[in-house]
């Protein structure tokens, strides 16, 4: 299953033959409701049609355009196998399409240029998704995480349990190494558990490397944080292995067997909650420290153009709000409409594209905390 990070969003981003062609849907995952994807998907790539008829294209064009997308309509298990959303990308000889744990918008958008990737900001900015990698003796699982919940992913080559691993290392029943539930806590929420014996520590680091290697291959182009959760033994000896720079310097201490997924997600979300509240304090306070120097705008029509320069440090953009409209780049003005029509973009999609392209920071937050209820607010590099 292809995952939407920043490798996927740099290749999506890449200059290419126009036209491109965004199709997203919400789709429900699995039970008999699923064929509902399907039909969804049917109709965005109807309004695809009809956007690329208007813009003068042959039905032989269209149809060569639309073609990776129409073969897809009758994969029953495809459209069975969905998460919270479904994004394809289309251009001449390009499509890639992406299962995502998020719940998109039903759109179909076609572009001179760029796709329509503001929905899918969540993915790769600061907007509290994280990864949660759970340590126990049975099982080693790698989640993908939000404030509305978390998918599991499966990474290529992850070894079997630690329980399987110790006995293919010759380790009889492979070792009960103590453990024990999540009980009274410290003011960290901190549990403790009991040490292994050193012995079996050598061959616990031998294990971990092998996870760390098939949670690498995911990891290595993110910027989000990891957290652990495990017995605490357990996390010295995986952070030894460790090599993603961003794996979050606190961890939750107890047995995750003894949890349900729920209760999981529910501790680290608590802890990835703070984080994230610190976060947007701290852009929203920079941002407050640099009013009045010209190096902050809450003006659409300054935000758009700085960030097609390469001008934006951070940028905020509120979820779920499109402001439709033409840039026009010989001039650096920007030509906002009521509704929209052929040939219009979205600006803060295109805003968020730019800035995300350039390396800057996207914070896609709700429309109430953006700075000033903009539409689009921004800190400047000069």
């Amino acid at each position: 299953m292809r995952h939407f990070g920043l490798d996927a969003l740099k290749e999506v981003l890449q200059p290419r033959e126009g036209p491109a062609i965004t199709l997203l849907v919400p789709t429900l995952a699995g039970g008999t409701d699923f064929r509902q994807n399907a039909v969804r998907f049917k109709n965005q790539i109807r309004s695809a049609e009809e956007a690329l008829s208007a813009r003068g294209l042959s039905a032989a064009r269209i149809k060569e355009l639309m073609a990776p997308a129409t073969e897809m309509l009758g994969d029953t298990p495809f459209w069975e196998k969905q998460r919270r959303g479904l994004v394809m990308f289309l251009a001449p000889r390009f499509s890639r399409y992406y299962r995502v744990p998020l719940a998109l918008p039903e759109m179909a958008v076609v572009s001179d240029r760029d796709f329509h990737v503001k929905p899918l900001v969540p993915l790769v900015a600061e907007t509290g998704r994280f990864f949660l990698l759970t340590l126990s003796q049975n099982r080693v699982a790698l989640f993908e995480a939000f404030r509305e919940g978390m998918t599991e992913i499966e990474p290529v080559g992850l070894p079997p349990s630690l329980r399987e691993y110790l006995e293919q290392q010759g380790v009889e029943g492979g070792r009960q190494f103590q453990t024990r539930s999540l009980g009274p806590t410290d003011r960290s929420g901190v549990s403790h558990g009991h040490n292994p014996a050193d012995q079996d520590k050598e061959r616990l680091a031998e294990y971990f490397r092998e996870v760390e290697n098939a949670v690498w291959e995911v990891l290595r182009q993110e910027r989000v944080p990891l957290l652990l959760a495990g017995v605490e033994y357990l996390h010295p000896i995986y952070r030894e292995a460790n090599r993603y720079p961003h794996l979050f310097e606190q961890g939750l201490h107890g047995n995750v067997e003894a949890m349900s997924e729920a209760d999981l997600f529910n501790r680290a979300w608590e802890v990835m909650e703070a984080r994230l509240q610190q976060q947007r304090a701290e852009a929203l306070s920079r941002f407050q420290g640099k009013m009045g120097t010209g190096l902050t705008s809450t003006e659409t029509a300054q935000v758009v153009p700085a960030a097609c320069q390469g001008r934006v440090d951070t940028l905020f953009v509120p979820v779920g709000v499109q402001v439709w409209g033409r840039y026009l780049p010989e001039t650096s003005e920007i030509e906002v409409s009521a509704t929209r029509a052929n040939g219009h973009v979205d600006l803060l999609n295109l805003a968020a594209v730019q800035t995300l392209s350039a390396g800057g920071r996207v914070l896609a937050l709700d429309p109430a905390e953006v700075p000033g209820g903009a539409k689009a607010a921004a800190i400047f590099r000069y």
